[in-house]
């Protein structure tokens, strides 16, 4: 079985009329090879973030392992 992971957006949006309503935006999506750990996983959400080029206009919500070397 093929895994996958994927970054997304969410946000309130407001119309021209003023109206409020949630948005939403696929951001980035990876195939994911080899063992699921946390370096692992780590190393591709920063991956994807950088291609999406917003690396430095998201706040990481985890620890990064400290083997994982962020330039």
């Amino acid at each position: 079985m093929a895994s996958y992971m994927a970054i997304t957006a969410h946000w309130i949006g407001q119309d021209a009329a003023g109206k409020l309503s949630l948005k939403s935006s696929l951001i980035a999506f990876h195939r994911v090879y080899g063992k699921h750990t946390g370096k692992t996983l780590a190393k591709i959400v920063i991956s994807m973030l950088e291609r999406a080029e917003i690396l430095d206009r998201v706040s990481l919500l985890f620890a990064l392992p400290q083997c994982l070397t962020l330039p």
